[in-house]
């Protein structure tokens, strides 16, 4: 796994190669005018959703994130950032028609990651992670057995790792099967602990071969984790922005 960096002022985005999947990762906020050039960008829908964000941050987060979504697919695709059109999959995955860049959207609190390949699906996930959340009971709503057993054994800061490591990997691999939750996240057991790379451990999911995927994490800060999942054999390259 290498890194680079990169900046969205100005615009220089490092592309990846077919056997690679760049996750670019950025902080808020960002400047006054890097947040209006993003919004006009958008298209009307795209504005109509951001507008009914009650709070800034919360609105300026989604401009932010799709606006750069569309930077960094404009240059995979060499089309204008502004002439990019999404469709949606059956459970709400954006895709571009008529193309093999495969691409996938997390943010949470001041972070966004977008994960950008070729041809095969991926999905990431970034969370905040001092957020207040009930860990035993939502480790025992939607864990493993296993996986729970294992983080309640943990206490502090190490459970609280293991939690988001587990919650991540796990919303990663729905996000890469497009599946939402029509896929319970008792159907797939992962790793608890922070290793860079893993697999899936177990898996009761139709078509899904788990030898197939890999599953990347990265501790961007003491506070956020972001996880990926791709194919497997695929070079993962975490860019960091500005």
């Amino acid at each position: 796994m290498t890194s680079k960096k990169f900046s969205i002022q100005p615009l220089n985005i490092p592309l990846a190669s077919r056997d690679e999947v760049y996750l670019y990762v950025q902080s808020l906020p960002v400047a006054d005018e890097i947040l209006v050039y993003m919004q006009s960008l958008l298209n009307t829908e795209e504005r109509a959703r951001a507008a009914r964000y009650h709070f800034e941050a919360d609105r300026n987060r989604f401009i932010i994130a799709r606006g750069l979504l569309r930077c960094i697919l404009s240059t995979y695709l060499n089309n204008l950032p502004e002439n990019i059109v999404f469709h949606y999959g059956p459970y709400a995955k954006p895709y571009v028609e008529n193309t093999t860049v495969q691409f996938n959207v997390s943010h949470s609190e001041d972070r966004i990651l977008i994960g950008v390949g070729y041809h095969q699906p991926l999905g990431v996930d970034v969370e905040h992670m001092t957020r207040t959340v009930d860990i035993a009971e939502i480790a025992a709503r939607f864990f493993t057995e296993n996986e729970t057993k294992q983080i309640q054994a943990l206490e502090g800061i190490a459970q609280r790792n293991a939690f988001f490591n587990v919650w991540t990997r796990k919303e990663a691999l729905l996000k890469a099967l497009g599946s939402g939750l029509n896929i319970s996240l008792k159907a797939c057991e992962v790793s608890i602990g922070d290793e860079a790379f893993s697999t899936i451990l177990t898996a009761d999911i139709p078509s899904f071969h788990r030898s197939d995927w890999q599953v990347c994490r990265h501790l961007l800060t003491d506070n956020y984790v972001a996880a990926a999942v791709v194919q497997m054999g695929l070079e993962v390259v975490w860019v960091m922005g500005r």
